[in-house]
């Protein structure tokens, strides 16, 4: 029996479960797709500019570019943990995890959104933040074209802001922070809007603002969609599984227990962000899925039970059972 239990645990852990929740994944967002019911395009706004959720007009086409969107952010999760090592094993468990967590949501994997586009830019970020590593010397030029790209992002939607906290952060924890990199930030911050105004393609005076009294005023608490239980869900668990996995990750050594540091960080204001704005509370979703794949990572390759497959499944059947309530109900 635990002979067979151990082969379940390999199975999990390895490439062919990635490739089957990958299949899943595409199949499931394809179906969601054709109910038609995750199409619609929702107005987001920026400081200065408003553009829809769902950048792609053709449901087929956006569906496609989302697919591939979150298929790169899997794929570069394998290459930044066989880079930097944050997880002390050789897993998938983080890739297929986030994906399954994705399908769990039809909102955000049956489209391409905003969320996936932020979870696209968090990943990429990140291999400049890790590689900066006690850097503060020649830290500048990643500081700068991080805090530049986000700065850009946030012209054309809010939700992009919360993310210039958490790099800022970031740099600070993987001590890359000094003087000058603070001016860097500074400038890589002012530098699209100064191009903008130099080209004259935005009026400095005519920004927007979000009205976060509004949001809470036009939220009804009296019944929550099950998109919404499902993100408020993955928060509850996300925190649970990083306070769980706290004791492990401080008995590494100090270079991975700033990386690691740099998640919570992350899970964090993630939250904190759902909260803030919770009309636009699945925009944050993929990167809460990206952060609890990691603490899912960690607990199933420190577990020492051959039962620790439970876990996954658990998981499988939680995010199984949000995909029908939201496509099917």
């Amino acid at each position: 029996m635990a002979l067979h239990e151990e082969k379940l645990n390999e199975f999990f852990n390895g490439r062919a479960f990635l490739w089957i929740v990958s299949i899943a994944l595409a199949l499931g967002s394809w179906v969601a797709m054709l109910t038609g019911r995750f199409s619609s395009p929702e107005e987001g706004v920026g400081l200065y500019f408003a553009f829809p959720d769902i950048l792609v007009e053709d449901p087929r086409v956006s569906l496609a570019v989302n697919l591939a969107c979150l298929g790169g952010i899997a794929a570069l999760l394998v290459l930044l943990n066989k880079l930097f090592n944050f997880v002390r094993a050789f897993t998938f468990v983080f890739s297929s995890m986030f994906l399954l967590l994705e399908l769990a949501s039809p909102l955000s994997s049956a489209r391409l959104g905003v969320g996936t586009l932020m979870a696209l830019l968090l990943v990429g970020g990140v291999f400049l933040l890790f590689s900066q590593y006690m850097q503060r010397g020649n830290s500048q030029r990643s500081i700068f074209l991080v805090m530049a790209v986000l700065s850009l992002c946030t012209l054309f939607h809010f939700a992009f802001i919360f993310l210039i906290p958490v790099f800022f952060v970031g740099f600070l924890y993987v001590r890359a922070m000094s003087f000058k990199g603070f001016v860097a930030m500074l400038l890589g911050l002012v530098t699209p809007l100064w191009i903008g105004v130099g080209f004259r393609l935005i009026d400095p005076l005519a920004y927007q603002h979000a009205n976060v009294a509004a949001i809470w005023a036009a939220r009804d608490f009296s019944s929550l969609p099950i998109d919404i239980l499902t993100a408020v869900v993955t928060a509850v668990v996300t925190i649970v599984f990083t306070v769980i996995n706290l004791m492990t990750v401080l008995n590494y050594r100090l270079q991975t227990r700033v990386y690691n540091a740099f998640f919570v960080v992350l899970s964090v204001l993630a939250v904190a962000a759902m909260a803030v704005d919770f009309n636009n509370i699945i925009d944050y979703l993929p990167i809460l899925n990206l952060c609890l794949a990691i603490q899912v990572a960690h607990l199933f390759t420190t577990i020492a039970s051959s039962r620790r497959y439970l876990l996954i499944v658990v998981l499988m059947v939680a995010s199984l059972t949000s995909y029908a309530l939201q496509t099917f109900s």
